[in-house]
């Protein structure tokens, strides 16, 4: 028989006790698994947890603190090594009894003063001589059967689910039963439970804090938004419940607001028809008052949502900048040669001669006046044809501008280099012209 002093002081992690233990052993279990083909099973008999794996064996190295195997393996729930020990401690500390078998020895751990150290530290009694065998079981006494099942459903590899109870995916699990609502996993083990949310989740890949009670604010939005949409892809029943969250601006998809893009184009598109049955063809997501007076002022209905709905809807309907632009160039109406007066008809003829006496191919057969939904927006050039407001008909000179400005997109955009110069070079010949015509 020896005894190994670790020097763990009885003291670290005080907010650490039964749970924490048990979590961090069965998570042990749970690696070992993975990383060793070691199936595991936990069974709870007379007070007693055991949790084992056949076909894995421990080293005293493991004992020491940096010992791991996990560092680089992102199929771990572990990573750093510390893990078995503390888990002992704040077992021990509890008042539990632990052992450790693997291989022939037997590990008891209790708490005891060191001389060395001057503090209570813990402590591992080990005794040889049993059979050998290729297994490691952790032994837990003092935990009670009703302590173990309400712990159990804590570790989702030990909890048997219901038809259509979760739904998996890429990056976790979305967990859709009301036992689990508000409840956050990773990679099968309990963090916490946030009462926002809607529903529960198991992650991955998310970061957990140093006690392993917390995910951060802003992976969790991620994180659990990620998990809707790859979900939905799967679950198309599940549209409602999303396209609701994104109404009532639920945490579970805050995330979206940064990863609408991510999502299939068919949910893209769902969502879009989703809110335009809400509230009806033609409506404007905005993002506050002031934008929604400013769309009422431009004829349209302004919708306030959320961020990440607006996220979402941004991938079919543009943004909202792309939006509003839109809606101020929107034509609302064509008028017709009898809808203008003889002197607007002949102000507009005059204006058109002009620019076809140095520019042949500017005829009225490829103007249009128009009315535009913004009662600023002047002119526009769209698909090879002058759009001139109808109100410019009162106002020569502007109506000039206006047809000279248009006209010369032609050659390029507003304010691209060929435009301008196109414009410069338009009013050039034209004050020639009609120089020419004074002499």
């Amino acid at each position: 028989m020896s005894k190994l002093e670790l020097s763990i002081n009885a003291k670290y992690l005080p907010g650490w006790g039964a749970w924490e233990g048990i979590r961090e052993l069965v998570q042990n279990g749970k690696d070992a698994e993975t990383e060793f083909d070691a199936p595991l099973k936990v069974t709870h008999h007379n007070g007693t947890l055991r949790i084992e794996n056949e076909g894995a064996t421990l080293s005293r190295e493991a004992l020491l603190f940096g010992t791991s195997s996990k560092t680089d393996r992102s199929d771990m729930i572990g990573k750093f090594g510390e893990g078995l020990k503390l888990g002992v401690l704040a077992l021990v500390r509890s008042g539990r009894t632990v052992k450790i078998r693997t291989g022939a020895e037997v590990w008891s751990a209790y708490i005891a003063r060191s001389e060395r150290y001057e503090a209570d530290v813990l402590h591992f009694e080990i005794k040889g001589g049993n059979e050998d065998k290729r297994r490691v079981r952790v032994e837990i006494s003092d935990v009670d059967e009703a302590t173990w099942n309400g712990l159990r459903e804590r570790f989702l590899f030990l909890t048997k689910f219901k038809k259509d109870e979760r739904v998996e995916t890429d990056r976790g699990d979305l967990l859709i039963s009301d036992r689990f609502k508000g409840q956050v996993f990773v990679k099968g083990i309990y963090i916490q439970t946030d009462t926002r949310l809607s529903a529960g989740y198991n992650f991955n890949n998310a970061t957990v804090d140093r006690d392993r009670k917390m995910i951060g604010g802003f992976e969790l939005e991620w994180e659990s938004s990620r998990v809707w949409e790859l979900s939905i892809g799967q679950r198309p029943d599940l549209l409602d419940p999303f396209f609701q969250m994104m109404i009532d601006n639920k945490p579970d998809v805050a995330g979206l607001a940064h990863t609408a893009g991510s999502a299939s184009k068919d949910v893209q598109t769902k969502i879009a028809k989703a809110f335009e049955k809400k509230f009806g063809e033609g409506v404007v997501p905005v993002s506050n008052l002031a934008e929604s007076s400013e769309v009422g002022h431009l004829g349209k209905r302004g919708i306030v949502v959320s961020k990440a709905l607006g996220a979402m809807l941004a991938t079919v309907m543009g943004s909202k900048e792309d939006l509003q632009k839109q809606m101020r160039e929107e034509v609302t109406r064509t008028l017709s040669w009898h809808d203008m007066t003889e002197a607007q008809t002949a102000t507009l003829t005059a204006n058109i001669d002009l620019v076809k006496s140095v520019r042949s191919e500017c005829t009225l057969d490829i103007v249009d006046v128009v009315e535009f939904r913004s009662p600023t927006l002047m002119g526009q050039f769209k698909n090879g044809r002058l759009l001139i407001a109808a109100w410019l008909l009162n106002d020569s000179d502007e109506l000039l501008a206006t047809l000279v400005h248009e006209y010369s997109h032609h050659n390029g955009g507003d304010g691209e280099k060929n435009h301008v110069m196109a414009i410069e070079n338009l009013w050039r010949d034209i004050v020639k012209t009609l120089r020419a015509s004074k002499s």
